[in-house]
């Protein structure tokens, strides 16, 4: 009887408490978040607009000190926002991770390497014609690359000016190996030089990728003979006599 109006009693208790009375088996009874924050009393408020202000201040005098490191500084913050509304809609990752990766995109020589299709030699070998694509595309005129054309036709009457005897080598040795390609030069100095995937440049150039991959090993591995002959076309006294002819 008194078994009964005990379980009773529990019964009207769970009843009155929405039918829990403790943490639910196999529950956390724990929480993770934080504490409610208690509300701030009237000198709090003041000494933080206190703080704030002074901080501001301070900000400010530093500015006025230093405009060129706060200009700086203000083009960093104005970058941060636009990385942060750039990846705003990721929901795995941070902000920073992404951008990271959008900055640090792999080439297309990179990539085949990676994936076995080209080995350290034929990389470096892609590298380095990169470099001597881009010193030739920084002249105001592109020529093809031979000893007369490239020991440098402008007069410099104010001092004297000897061209790389290394440069000149390698740019001879891109116009032969130029030269050789042909009309296949197109799809393989795309990957190279301009970074298209390679799957795209074959596309571009209507031919299967797997052409355009023995295409490129093919170009590459012929640099090496390229490079030696024109080093012994133009060795120091060569060069020597040929800029002298002009000065």
């Amino acid at each position: 009887m008194i078994a009964r109006v005990n379980q009773r009693a529990r019964d009207l208790r769970l009843d009155e408490q929405g039918g829990v009375v403790g943490p639910a088996a196999g529950s956390v009874g724990w929480s993770t978040k934080s504490d409610p924050k208690r509300p701030k009393t009237r000198a709090g408020r003041q000494l933080e607009q206190h703080r704030k202000a002074r901080r501001d201040a301070s900000r400010r005098n530093w500015q006025e000190r230093h405009p060129e490191l706060a200009a700086v500084e203000r083009s960093l913050r104005v970058e941060r926002a636009q990385v942060l509304d750039r990846w705003d809609h990721k929901r795995e990752g941070t902000p920073a991770t992404h951008e990271a990766v959008r900055r640090g995109r792999i080439g297309a020589i990179a990539r085949l390497y990676q994936s076995g299709a080209l080995n350290d030699d034929q990389l470096a070998f892609a590298q380095e014609i990169s470099a001597i694509i881009e010193l030739i595309s920084a002249d105001v005129t592109v020529r093809a690359a031979s000893l007369q054309s490239r020991v440098d036709a402008k007069r410099v009457f104010d001092d004297v000016f000897f061209e790389s005897l290394a440069r000149v080598q390698r740019e001879v040795a891109y116009g032969t190996w130029r030269a050789w390609l042909g009309p296949r030069a197109a799809p393989v100095l795309d990957v190279i030089a301009a970074d298209v995937a390679l799957t795209v440049a074959a596309a571009r150039h209507r031919m299967h990728h797997r052409r355009l991959t023995r295409l490129l090993i093919d170009a590459l591995d012929h640099w090496p003979a390229c490079l030696a002959a024109a080093r012994r076309e133009v060795d120091p006294a060569t060069l020597a006599a040929a800029q002298a002819a002009i000065l």
